[in-house]
């Protein structure tokens, strides 16, 4: 009986092993043939086959009631042989990562320690193996109505096995403690980062603390609300040096992250760029919406993709900038995505020139991004231009979407340029407030006021803006607004000033139709730097720019599935003897008769008229007509069509998209089908893409997934042909 006892307990913990035992196994195999015929009727004939296989082992399992531990294993390795013209090639690269935590969890308290070590390697190259080990501790103290304590260490060993390209140690260790009511905020932060540099024995040290407190309040029975903040910063950094070749590299902190694509009238040199925090969040994983996949392209969309940081002054030095994004890169796509990168600098956010850059960007061995080297530049504004991958690059699905999670600015300088010890003080302080003069007619103002100084930059910036606002219902269905605002700032050039002010009037006359008007205008009291002969010294020159525009917007929906919206703008801005003015005006109508079918047109105008001695009257016009079409004529079937004719422009274009998505059979067994194409006459582009997929649930947890992709790519100068087969195993225990 105690043998049979024993057998079923032993029988039990395996059991209960197994429960927390995962694995996941994916082997797949491409098989891609590829024409390309040129201008002369040459062809070349590129065959591929590609195995590639991913598995992964885990085991989470609760020590006690509070203690976890996991571990496992992942396991990538992909083999490739291509043919080209008779010519064979092979390529190997592999990617191991083994990891183990511990976590602690409580109400009040959480702790955990972890280890991983990662290497990747290109077998049959020169490249060699690169590895990353990575241990890491953290505990978090949470307690009711007591300040928030954050403990985090970190020891990272980067190198690659011959010690020949690099090997580094950075050692981190920081703290932070925060308190919060429910009307101020006060946080403290301090950090120590140790990067030791092995092959060039230097090191770099650097300490900073951060002490930020705001808080807001409510002023005469609610009349004034106010907020303040403030922020102490200091940093000190300790350089030890002892071989050539060795540099120190300093994270540049922005202020604001900012993202844009490029869509007509925008041009590279003119766009105003949107706010996107989460490009400086310091995530490096998760997504900051800015995808440059092959997916844009397959939908006629080949608009560049700016990405961009501002600082809080024109005195940070920038050298190198790291886009990050969410994914591995092949070699080839690396590469293609390198070859379009463009840096461009700006002072106010609309007006860009180019940096020229050091070398071609090339993307890290370590990590997910792209490395681009620019000469010491300084700017209140930088941007990356990154234009999505064409067609044809790859037939990867991988890669359909591939999206930019970060950017990161940073200085890199020989060790012997960087003093010994060095040390950065910032004190910074904001303050906004708002009062409420009347009731009736709502009139308010305002005033706030940013002030920072930096030893680094020994002067102090400052702006101070003070508005009047003023709102009034005229009538039930009419609402008009106003406001005038004056501006003065220092950002490091000397004083600087500015009026804005406008007026709207608002009308709701139907349920099912409103319209807007805006008037706006504003004088520039700035001060720019300027070059009057190449290689002299720049010089400061006050310039004052005075703008006013006027726009409208109407929309109405006629009846129940039919709507109208048409807007335009006029503006005209001088500078002195030159004279900027533009026009652009819009059109829109959808028709949407049933579930079934949508349809909708529309026209764009844009005018744009310069004047100056020196160049004289430059006008440029550009029209363009729309037109679209979609169907869903049943849950599994549909399809949309878009046709634009440019009228006006450089060249006459009709730019085409058509898409048709297909799925009979859905349940264990869905097959599909997908066809899309695009047309640019102007460019003499045309591509098309058929794909038919086939996804069946063999059993539970167990999946076959296979797709055939035609591709063909039209482009003045060659023919692409590509047909690529596609099966994937995946197996989840």
């Amino acid at each position: 009986m105690a043998i049979v006892a024993a057998a079923g307990a032993l029988v039990g913990d395996v059991a209960r092993a197994l429960e927390w035992l995962g694995a996941t196994l994916e082997p797949s195999y491409t098989h891609v043939e590829t024409d390309v015929t040129g201008e002369r009727g040459l062809v070349s004939h590129q065959s591929s086959d590609v195995l590639a296989q991913k598995y992964r082992l885990t085991y989470d399992a609760p020590l006690t009631d509070r203690l976890d531990a996991s571990a496992g294993l992942t396991f990538v390795d992909d083999r490739a042989w291509t043919r080209t013209d008779g010519i064979l090639s092979d390529l190997h690269a592999r990617t191991s990562t083994y990891f183990g935590r511990l976590t602690l969890g409580t109400q009040v308290l959480n702790a955990g320690v972890g280890a991983e070590r990662r290497e990747q390697s290109a077998l049959g190259t020169s490249a060699g193996e690169f590895v990353t080990e990575s241990y890491a501790g953290y505990a978090t103290w949470r307690p009711l109505e007591l300040p928030e304590l954050d403990l985090r260490a970190s020891h990272v060993n980067t190198f690659d096995t011959d010690r020949l390209a690099q090997d580094t140690t950075t050692d981190g260790a920081f703290f932070s403690a925060r308190y919060e009511t429910p009307r101020s905020d006060l946080r403290y932060l301090l950090s120590w980062v140790r990067t030791t540099d092995h092959l060039r024995d230097s090191s770099t040290t650097a300490v900073e603390q951060a002490a930020l407190g705001s808080r807001t309040d409510s002023l005469f029975g609610g009349r004034t609300s106010t907020y303040v903040s403030a922020r102490l910063q200091s940093r000190n950094t300790l350089t030890e040096s002892g071989g050539e070749g060795a540099t120190v590299a300093r994270q540049q902190l922005p202020v604001a992250g900012l993202s844009a694509i490029e869509t007509f009238p925008a041009t590279t040199d003119r766009i105003v760029l949107s706010a996107n925090p989460l490009l400086i969040d310091g995530n490096v994983t998760a997504s900051a919406g800015v995808n440059v996949g092959f997916a844009p392209a397959l939908a006629g969309d080949r608009d560049p993709r700016d990405v961009a940081v501002r600082f809080g002054d024109e005195t940070t030095s920038v050298n190198t900038l790291y886009v990050w994004l969410d994914r591995p890169l092949t070699p080839g796509v690396a590469s293609a995505l390198a070859a379009g990168v463009q840096v461009y600098q700006s002072l106010d956010n609309q007006t860009w020139t180019a940096v020229a850059l050091a070398k071609p960007p090339a993307p890290s061995p370590f990590e997910n991004r792209l490395e681009i080297t620019i000469p010491e530049t300084r700017a209140r504004y930088l941007k990356v231009v990154l234009r999505p991958l064409a067609v044809g690059v790859t037939t990867d699905v991988a890669y359909r979407d591939v999206f930019v999670t970060e950017l990161q600015a940073l200085l890199v300088l020989p060790a012997a340029l960087v003093p010994r010890h060095d040390s950065a003080l910032v004190v910074a302080a904001t303050a906004f407030a708002r009062t409420s003069i009347l009731r009736s007619p709502d009139l308010a103002h305002d005033i706030s006021l940013d002030v920072a100084h930096d030893s680094e930059a020994p002067r102090t910036r400052y702006s101070i803006v003070n508005g009047l606002t003023l709102g009034r219902k005229l009538s039930a269905s009419l609402f008009g607004n106003a406001r005038v605002q004056r501006q003065d700032l220092d950002a490091g050039r000397g004083h600087e000033g500015n009026w804005e002010w406008s007026a709207a009037l608002i009308a709701n006359p139907l349920p099912t139709a409103y319209w807007t008007v805006t008037y706006s205008g504003r004088v520039d009291d700035q001060l720019t730097t300027q070059v009057s002969v190449p290689g002299a010294p720049a010089t400061i020159v006050r310039t004052t720019t005075i703008s006013h525009s006027l726009s409208a917007l109407g929309r109405a929906d006629w009846y129940d599935g039919i709507s109208s919206q048409a807007n335009a703008t006029g503006s005209i801005a001088t500078q002195g003897t030159r004279t900027s003015q533009s026009f652009q005006a819009s059109g829109t109508t959808s028709l949407t008769p049933n579930t079934v079918v949508t349809v909708s047109i529309g026209a764009l105008y844009n005018r744009s008229l310069t004047s100056s001695p020196e160049a004289g009257d430059v006008l440029t016009q550009y029209a363009r007509v729309d037109g679209g079409l979609s169907v869903t004529p049943a849950p599994a079937l549909s399809g949309a069509g878009t046709v634009s004719r440019i009228v006006l422009g450089p060249t006459p274009t009709t730019l085409g998209t058509l898409q048709v998505n297909y799925s009979p059979l859905r349940g264990d067994v869905q097959v599909g089908v997908s066809y899309s194409s695009t047309l640019d006459t102007a460019a003499g582009t045309n591509t098309q893409v058929f794909t038919p997929s086939l996804r069946w649930n063999l059993r539970r947890n167990v999946s076959l997934t296979s797709s055939y992709t035609w591709l063909r790519n039209v482009v003045p100068v060659q023919t692409l042909v590509s047909r690529a087969v596609s099966v994937t195993l995946l197996v989840t225990l």
